[in-house]
């Protein structure tokens, strides 16, 4: 008898108090070139990694606009469009790229970004905004005050 492992084994966390996603999920860094630069070297693989880890229950996908830069958004659309019901794409800012293994803090989301971000993932919607920076350059207020305008022009 042969079983198939499947991403709801591992349970269920809940982000923001309303947004349930499998604890396993998938972080698409690594769908890029060498150095996190650019496309990888078999883009079609990469494609079929991606579509791999939904068929085996992966519903949240981490990704950002600093891998690649662009890449791992357009791989996951090329994978999954039209995106199944229920899968959560997470975006994140904070880092820029200048070239392979090089990253800039921003300091701040980078609200122009985002919007080319999702036209690369074709969405249209963001559930879930994820923000790195250091601490000592954008303050929360700051933090919150930025997300909250990614929101409103969302729902606009």
């Amino acid at each position: 008898m042969t079983s198939t492992a499947n991403a709801s084994a591992a349970g269920q966390i809940t982000l923001g108090g309303d947004l349930k996603v499998n604890r396993l999920g998938y972080g698409a860094m690594r769908i890029t070139g060498q150095g996190i630069w650019g496309p990888p070297s078999d883009v079609p693989t990469a494609v079929r990694v991606v579509q791999r880890a939904v068929e085996l229950g992966v519903n949240f996908i981490d990704t950002a606009d600093a891998y690649g830069p662009d890449v791992s958004e357009e791989i996951i659309a090329e994978a999954l469009y039209p995106y199944p019901e229920g899968l959560v794409i997470a975006t994140k800012g904070g880092f820029a790229r200048s070239g392979p293994n090089k990253w800039e803090m921003v300091g701040q989301f980078p609200n122009a970004e985002l919007p080319t971000a999702m036209a690369k993932a074709r969405s249209s919607r963001t559930r879930l905004i994820e923000v790195q920076y250091d601490g000592s350059r954008l303050l929360g207020q700051e933090l919150v005050l930025e997300i909250g305008t990614v929101r409103e022009e969302e729902h606009k």
